[in-house]
């Protein structure tokens, strides 16, 4: 009989020692109960499943998070986007180290962000600005910066007008200073020199709109 809400393998039986760990933890999440569900008539793996499915990994993600540091690249990142759910609010602690991997790519990294935008742990805030300064991590903070916006952190109006200098995530950080309801952030919008039509320019239109009803509504 399977297990279906233990968030661990059962004791009575063990994975082959040359088995991989991507395999030994789809094992393990195949014993632990997450259905079965297909793609174009092909049975997915159970990773597979709980990212491309209406599968929740809450009740997986002991197990799931045990790989997190044994697995790298791909693997590591599908493990991620598997845990990327809004109840998984504790495992913050788990996803921000891997920011400091030397073996994931800034791809790889985005969906880590994603993680932390979608789960909103609000605890971790001063975490999020130091990854945010970090200009070797690029377009992978673009998701942290997005996240900090929404919940008008104080502090972080001036991380935004940091982050303006920094062509790989300017883009995030303009769509970000829209949501802060500063009206300092329209003096500096405007400021900008943009490419026309580009993405850049689209989401300063957007900050612009957001703040002007900001304004409208104190007033």
């Amino acid at each position: 009989m399977p297990f279906t809400n233990c968030g661990h393998a059962s004791d009575s039986w063990s994975l082959p020692a040359t088995m991989s760990h991507w395999k030994k933890l789809n094992e393990e999440l195949k014993q632990a109960g997450v259905p079965q569900r297909t793609f174009m008539n092909e049975s997915m793996e159970p990773v597979k499943t709980l990212v491309n499915s209406d599968v929740s990994s809450e009740p997986y993600k002991n197990i799931l998070l045990n790989y997190l540091n044994k697995l790298s690249g791909n693997e590591c990142e599908m493990v991620v986007r598997a845990l990327t759910e809004r109840s998984n609010k504790e495992i913050a602690s788990e996803l921000i180290p891997l920011f400091e991997r030397s073996d994931l790519s800034e791809m790889n990294l985005w969906a880590v962000g994603n993680a932390l935008n979608t789960i909103k742990d609000k605890s971790r805030i001063h975490d999020y600005i130091r990854i945010c300064k970090n200009s070797s991590l690029g377009t992978a903070r673009s998701e942290l910066i997005r996240f900090l916006g929404s919940i008008r952190t104080p502090g972080v109006y001036e991380l935004f007008a940091e982050l303006l200098n920094d062509s790989n995530v300017r883009f995030a950080a303009i769509e970000a200073l829209g949501r802060t309801n500063n009206p300092n952030a329209v003096e500096l919008l405007n400021s900008l020199e943009l490419e026309p039509k580009s993405v850049e320019e689209r989401n300063r239109a957007t900050a612009l709109k957001r703040l002007e009803r900001a304004a409208s509504n104190i007033r």
